[in-house]
């Protein structure tokens, strides 16, 4: 199902990963920038993205640059499990595989399908 989350579309090329929204502006994660910081919790964190089409599209955008996902994942999560902290819960699909409640219920810890 389309909603305002889905309704926009990440691009992959081999410059990177783009989100194109219009009249709010693009939003590229270039190659270079794919190993500085944990971008599934960066881009989890902001209302307007969906996982479903994040991941797969970052995945992607991870075998097409020649890096490793699994170093990705060693770098920014303990136990080689890609993993996110949500205040809601998401639906499983293309990008999320399960999640679980922590904290008593005020976030729940989502498990990212691997790529």
């Amino acid at each position: 199902m389309e909603n305002d989350k889905t309704k926009f579309r990440w691009f992959v090329d081999d410059k990177g990963i783009i989100w194109v929204h219009r009249p709010m502006g693009d939003y590229v994660i270039y190659p270079e920038q794919f190993m500085e910081m944990d971008w599934l919790q960066h881009m989890a964190d902001k209302s307007w993205v969906d996982l479903n089409t994040f991941v797969p599209a970052f995945q992607r955008a991870f075998r097409l640059s020649g890096q490793s996902w699994k170093e990705y994942v060693k770098k920014f999560n303990v136990d080689g499990v890609a993993r996110v902290i949500l205040d809601n819960p998401p639906e499983i699909g293309a990008g999320v595989e399960s999640y679980v409640p922590v904290g008593g219920g005020e976030a729940y810890l989502v498990t990212i399908k691997e790529a």
